[in-house]
Formats: structure tokens, C-alpha cells, sequence
């Protein structure tokens, strides 16, 4: 039996987000595994790197799978590309060990968050988050530099399942960059780090975004980092704005 990683590029707006959900919701899950199952003739279940929610896109999201018959990489990668979606494409299929599996492998991701501060472009707003309001843009990096580092996330992330609070947030952020292209009128946040949890990004971005506008202050963000608390209040910024655009395995 062969176990293969998949490097996978899908526009998120076009899907109700990674995992499977029932018959006749759009998920990449859903297609990934119709589509491999019919060119192997035999059922395929796919693990991903990363789960990521309704509007996220991804240029560079992983999947791993095993599969029993031997199939040239080209042609299932040339199906893929031609037989499912034009949202979805396979940029690259390998053979890797027997022993690897695209989630549990340790993997820093890179994720893209972007902010329209005065664009107006309307295309531009269904990838970006819209913020029409005055925004200070060196308290934006400030407030997202302090979340540089190892922490725990609590007060920045939400359960994966409701109940079930013996959850670690605790993770590691290793470098957060914000340019702003477009005369200024563009904020891009780029943030790569390990074992992120769910929402966490989105809600980063959004506590930086509160202290931005001065709705919170950056003493807020030290608190919540310090006393983290998955309880607290928080400002989760809206999917279509993030994009994660690296995946990076140890050793690949």
C-alpha cells in the first residue's frame, strides 16, 4: 500500500470549509475523496495538515493518503485537476514514508491575513476584511508582535469540541510581519508559527485590530496572554480575510 502528500491550493470562498460534512455540502474533503476513490476504484480517506473553516482559502494546504493500487503521479494529479472543481488544484504529489501522516508530522504553517483600510475595491473585499474606520497602524504591529513567541492561547482560541475544556493552547508563534502595500491603504499580516488552534489566528488578528482602533489597549493583549483564560471575551476576524499560503515539514 502507497502513502502519499498532496500540496493543495483551493480558492475557501468556493467551499464550506476542509472536513466533511452531509451529502450535498461542498467540502474539500468531500471532493478530494470522490475524486480519488473513483481514478483508484476503491475507497480513499485523506488526512489534512490543517483544518480550516468555510470562506479560508489555502495555496499551499497538505494531505496525506494511503492507497493499495499503483497509479502514475502524473495522470491522478492531471485527473484531479481536470475532473474536480476550477476552484481546487493539486500542486504536487509525492510517495513519502509508510509512517508519515500529513496532520500528526510536526509542520509550521504560514498564514496571510489581509485588511482593506481605504482600497475600495469590492473585488479585494471578498478576500480581505473591510475596516473603513481610522486605524493605527503601528499600534496594529505592535499589538500583534506581542504574540511573538511561546504562549499559552487560551484567551485567543476556541474548543475544538464544546465540553471539552482538558484542551493544550499552548503553542508557539515564531515571527509576525505586517506590511502595508497599496499606498498604505493595505494592511498584510503574515504569521508562521506551530500547532496553531482553532480560530486562533482570526482571533489574533482581531484583538490587534481592537487595539488598533483603540477599543482595547495593548496591556489588554499582555493580560490575556498572562492570565490566559478560554472563557474571555473575543473578536474573531472574518474568514474570507485569511489565507494560509505555507505549510513546512521538518526535514521536507
Amino acid at each position: 500500500m502507497g502513502n502519499y502528500l498532496c500540496r493543495v491550493a483551493f480558492d475557501g470562498l468556493r467551499f464550506k470549509g476542509t472536513q466533511i460534512q452531509p451529502a450535498g455540502t461542498p467540502t474539500l474533503q468531500g471532493t478530494l475523496e470522490k475524486l480519488l476513490s473513483t481514478i483508484y476504484d476503491a475507497p480513499v480517506k485523506i488526512r489534512f495538515s490543517s483544518r480550516l473553516d468555510a470562506g479560508v482559502s489555502a495555496r499551499d494546504l497538505c494531505f496525506s493518503f494511503r492507497a493499495e493500487k499503483e497509479l502514475d503521479l502524473d495522470r491522478v494529479v492531471n485527473f484531479l485537476n481536470t475532473q474536480g472543481a476550477p476552484a481546487l488544484r493539486i500542486r504536487s504529489m509525492r510517495r513519502v514514508k509508510d509512517s508519515f501522516d500529513a496532520r500528526s508530522a510536526p509542520h509550521a504553517k504560514e498564514y496571510v491575513y489581509l485588511l482593506d483600510l481605504g482600497v475600495y475595491d469590492p473585488v479585494l473585499d471578498s478576500r480581505a476584511w473591510p475596516i473603513y474606520k481610522p486605524l493605527d497602524r503601528q499600534l496594529l504591529a505592535r499589538a500583534l508582535s506581542l504574540f511573538e513567541g511561546t504562549h499559552d492561547f487560551s484567551s485567543f482560541a476556541s474548543l475544538e469540541q464544546r465540553g471539552v475544556r482538558d484542551e493544550s493552547f499552548i503553542s508557539n508563534i515564531e515571527r509576525i510581519r505586517v506590511s502595508f502595500p497599496r499606498w498604505g491603504k493595505l494592511a498584510q499580516i503574515t504569521i508562521r508559527g506551530w500547532a496553531f488552534h482553532r480560530y486562533q489566528v482570526r482571533m489574533m488578528v482581531g484583538a490587534a485590530v481592537r487595539v488598533a482602533l483603540g477599543r482595547d489597549s495593548l496591556e489588554t493583549i499582555e493580560e490575556r496572554l498572562t492570565h490566559p483564560d478560554i472563557d474571555a471575551a473575543k473578536l474573531k476576524a472574518p474568514a474570507e480575510g485569511l489565507t494560509l499560503s505555507r505549510t513546512i515539514y521538518r526535514g521536507r
